[in-house]
């Protein structure tokens, strides 16, 4: 089959061609391409793409008022928003830009005379604020997931020009990612289709509404699944991390830590700091320092609302295997307030107790998709909730692609693995005493197979 395109030499589509191009190179080169995809995407707003995705925005009455009265809410003043309560999609956008180091006004530059403009302007406005509400998170695998989710929405021309960026550069460059690639399109397309139109929420009139709130009212998928037991009736729901759940994360994080020996190996690694084991997983979280799953890797239990259990998965970071990323230590210190003095302690204390290989053999990855740092609250336990929280993260796994999953767990801590086992997990490897040189109960690696 051939397909003829001649394109004017100066035209907008040939702009915008030359945008994508630059992004491709800037791509393979390591650099950023967000100035490419600004000239890319202003480039695009001149085109037929666009008219005819204004058009069928237009056949939405909400859509059509706001593209119509030129919609655009006053810049966003981030230390406000955090005067929200911490669940509410202002708290939780404004704490996120300010954490990630990024500037809400990306749209103010653009003159909105246009109907196509307006809506670039628009769209730039609330980006973060699909990712938050969406829950795609912002790799770029996640991002090209939202930008699936605009298309099934609507036919934004940015959208199908990003997608077709990744696509051709993950074929080149990560082509094990093809399968999660697609399975996060295919998981944004459907999600957008079965939502809601987001394009004319007014998001600034609900700065005070929680998460869980606009989702249900944009019908953007959350799991639930109803137990009853011992009489009790109960709503599970599971739903993805966010930063205002960091403290709770840092929680079971330390829970998770404990079994068998009731005790947290971070308590020894930051004994000369003054910082409590709870103090640094929270920064730790801030910093997005984890190699062992950060704030949007994290599933979330919810029991009638509340959290109770969580635990990450994700798939496992070739350069290192241990739980810390080491590169985002002065992020993390700065979090806390360390001295030059204590940064270094630190480090020598972390690598002591890890080793100094990156890779070591315990923590190679059994899988491509590893589950780690499952807890249940302590008054929560014995009803089952670790199993149904397990079974979600595997079914997420699943989803992706993976084939396989794999989970470990410290020697001695018989109830976790028999629920691993009860779920399918069969034992992989394991590591005792005599391996790692010191009184130790060593740690068994399972594998379960899709």
């Amino acid at each position: 089959m051939e397909v003829q395109m001649t394109f004017e030499k100066e035209s907008p589509s040939m702009e915008a061609l030359q945008a994508l191009f630059a992004a491709h190179k800037n791509w393979f080169s390591g650099q950023d391409d967000f100035e490419e995809i600004v000239s890319m995407s202003l480039a695009l707003t001149k085109t037929r793409a666009q008219e005819l995705a204004t058009e069928m925005l237009k056949q939405d009455a909400a859509c059509a008022e706001m593209i119509q009265q030129r919609y655009i809410a006053p810049q966003y003043d981030l230390e406000e928003l955090l005067q929200y309560p911490k669940d509410s999609l202002g708290y939780i956008y404004a704490s996120s830009l300010k954490e990630a180091g990024f500037d809400p006004d990306l749209y103010s530059d653009i003159d909105t005379n246009s109907e196509a403009t307006y809506i670039e302007a628009r769209l730039r406005q609330t980006h973060d604020i699909w990712h938050i509400v969406t829950g795609f998170g912002t790799s770029t695998i996640e991002e090209i997931g939202l930008q699936a989710f605009h298309l099934a929405q609507f036919p934004y021309p940015l959208a199908t020009m990003l997608i077709a960026n990744v696509l051709v550069t993950v074929t080149l460059l990560n082509p094990e990612e093809i399968p999660l690639l697609l399975d996060t399109v295919k998981r944004g397309w459907e999600m957008g289709k079965q939502a809601e139109l987001l394009f004319p929420q007014k998001w600034e009139e609900g700065w005070d509404k929680t998460i869980s709130q606009w989702r249900s009212e944009l019908n953007i998928p959350v799991k639930r699944v109803a137990i009853n037991k011992n009489k009790h009736q109960a709503t599970l729901t599971t739903r993805k991390g966010t930063v205002a759940d960091i403290p709770f994360l840092a929680r079971i994080e330390y829970e998770a830590c404990l079994p068998p020996m009731n005790h947290c190996f971070w308590d020894d690694i930051l004994q000369e700091t003054g910082t409590t084991s709870l103090q640094f997983i929270e920064a730790m979280l801030k910093a997005n320092a984890s190699n062992w799953g950060n704030t949007s890797d994290f599933t979330i239990l919810e029991e009638n609302g509340k959290p109770v259990a969580a635990a990450t998965g994700f798939s496992p970071y070739s350069d290192d295997y241990r739980p810390l990323c080491l590169s985002r230590l002065d992020k993390i210190a700065e979090i806390l307030g360390w001295w030059e003095k204590i940064t270094r302690e630190f480090r020598e204390a972390y690598e002591m107790m890890m080793g100094n290989n990156f890779q070591p053999e315990f923590f190679k990855p059994q899988a491509s998709w590893i589950i780690e740092t499952v807890a249940v609250l302590p008054e929560a336990r014995g009803r089952g909730l670790g199993k149904i929280l397990l079974k979600a993260v595997l079914e997420e796994g699943r989803n992706r692609n993976y084939s396989d999953a794999g989970i470990m767990v410290i020697n001695g801590n018989d109830r976790a693995r028999h629920t691993y086992e009860s779920l399918g997990f069969k034992p992989y490897q394991s590591f005792y005493a005599e391996y790692f040189g010191f009184d130790f109960s060593g740690v068994t690696k399972f594998r379960l197979r899709y």
